[in-house]
């Protein structure tokens, strides 16, 4: 089990691995994060098989009013290697409008889930969350899927 990023007093960029079997915290981090934008309050979710990590947005400059307020969120989707504990891709959502893609907006404080093929694929879902700034914030109520479809990314 993996925990990814956080908040202690300021956004994290570090990952902590349990041992499911020994019952024990790793006595290191993960030392592949550096790389990282330090966030808090995302969505973080692993595909066993694939043996890959995935975070979604998160809160990345924290609001002056606490959790009364909404800070700075991203919607980049970062894709970790559980192997090495690297970054293997970090995706931003597309600037170009013609494309047409969807992409969720930024947000933070959202839940997500995992679900997990036989095959090794997988697909992160989540919902809600919050965006906007301390100004404007805004509470979301929509449901996003990402599928990961390639086994050995």
């Amino acid at each position: 089990m993996a925990i990814v990023a956080g908040f202690k007093g300021e956004e994290t960029n570090d990952g902590h691995i349990y041992n499911l079997t020994s019952g024990s915290w790793a006595a290191s981090t993960m030392s592949g994060l550096t790389c990282l934008r330090p966030r808090s309050v995302c969505v973080f979710g692993s595909i066993s098989s694939a043996n890959i990590g995935i975070i979604f947005g998160g809160e990345v400059d924290p609001s002056e009013k606490g959790h009364e307020g909404a800070g700075g969120f991203t919607n980049d989707l970062v894709l970790i290697d559980g192997a090495s504990e690297t970054i293997l891709e970090t995706l931003m959502a597309p600037q170009d409008a013609s494309l047409k893609l969807p992409w969720p907006e930024e947000r933070g404080w959202t839940d997500g889930a995992i679900y997990e093929s036989k095959e090794g694929t997988g697909s992160l879902f989540f919902f809600g969350g919050l965006s906007g700034d301390d100004e404007n914030p805004r509470r979301l109520d929509d449901l996003w899927v990402c599928n990961l479809e390639e086994p050995n990314l």
